[in-house]
This record gives C-alpha cells, structure tokens and sequence, in this order.
C-alpha cells in the first residue's frame, strides 16, 4: 500500500475476462450478462460502464494512475475519438493531490503532452497556464486542485490520441491521467 502498485482491494470478486473491446461491442449484452455492466482492470486501473442501449457506446471518462519517469520511463495513455464531429475533451494529470489521499512519492510536478501520431497537438505544465484556462477553472469540480497540475481542454478531432506524461526537472513518481469528455453523444 503507499507505492504505487496496482493492487485490487479486498473485497473485489475475482473474474476474469476473455474479450476484446471489438468483442464485447459485438455482443455487448451477451456479455454484460456474463459478467455484468462494470469492467475493472487492475493494473491499468481502467473502469467502463457497457451500456447497449444508450445512443451512445463510448466510454464517457476514463482514468490510470501509474509510475512516470524521464525518457523512455515517462507515462503514456491512448484514447480514441470514433467518427463524427469534434469532441471537447479535458485531459488533466493529478500529482501532487495525490498525497492527500496516502499515495505516496507522487510526481510533484507533472507536464502533460498530447500527440496524434508524432506530431504534438497542445501541452501544459501547470493548468492556470493553458490556452483555455479560464474555461477550465469554470468546471469548478473537474479543474486541478494544485495549481502544478497540468490540464488541457481541447476539441478532438476524430482519430487516436496519445497522452504522455513527464515531470518537470527529468523528475519521477506516481500520477493520474484523467480524461472527461465534455460533450458525450
């Protein structure tokens, strides 16, 4: 506990899954009766709600907590944004709030990069920074608590997206890169 590991709490049924996402998008309430509407995967600390019969079926926020370092060690995520117009998304990254909830040796000073193929799309070091800063302090329950807390809010064309993750100084410890899309269809 405390170090950053991925470990399921106790009370946590053991399952196991044998699907892909194309899988279950296939048969979505074949498998939500198998195993029901929530996925919990520990170790990529990724949590979906399946809903089939909503207008929609993509994943409206997602969240992963792990290590990052310099280099080859910094954090990396993916997210994709399926066909039809541009989405805002606000991808923020939770470091040093982090300690407020016991983890400990939190990255104290996260940046956050955002790049569709190699070419970079926007980045932010500290969220009261960011082109639309002051639309992000609006969303009074969403914005950084710290003000070292980088966040971006941006409208995504569809495609997939890469989200990396360093800190500040070649600096290491555990973060949390959260995604809201802000517009779900």
């Amino acid at each position: 506990p405390g170090t950053g590991d991925p470990t399921a709490p106790p009370d946590l049924p053991e399952r196991s899954y044998s699907a892909s996402p194309r899988d279950i998008s296939e048969n979505a309430a074949g498998f939500i009766a198998q195993y029901g509407d929530v996925i919990e995967l520990w170790g990529y600390s990724l949590i979906a709600e399946i809903n089939p019969t909503a207008p929609s079926s993509a994943v409206l926020n997602v969240s992963t907590r792990g290590r990052t370092g310099p280099g080859e060690d910094r954090m990396i995520a993916g997210i994709v944004v399926a066909n039809g117009p541009p989405k805002n998304v606000l991808i923020r990254v939770v470091g040093p709030t982090l300690a407020n909830f016991g983890v400990a040796n939190v990255l104290a000073d996260p940046k956050l990069e955002v790049f569709v193929g190699s070419a970079k799309v926007e980045e932010n070091d500290d969220w009261q920074t960011s082109a639309r800063a002051a639309e992000i302090n609006a969303l009074t329950t969403l914005r950084p608590s710290d003000p070292r807390e980088p966040a971006i809010l941006v409208a995504l064309f569809p495609g997939a997206y890469t989200i990396q993750v360093s800190g500040a100084g070649n600096s290491s410890g555990i973060c949390l890169i959260e995604v809201y899309d802000l517009d779900p269809r």
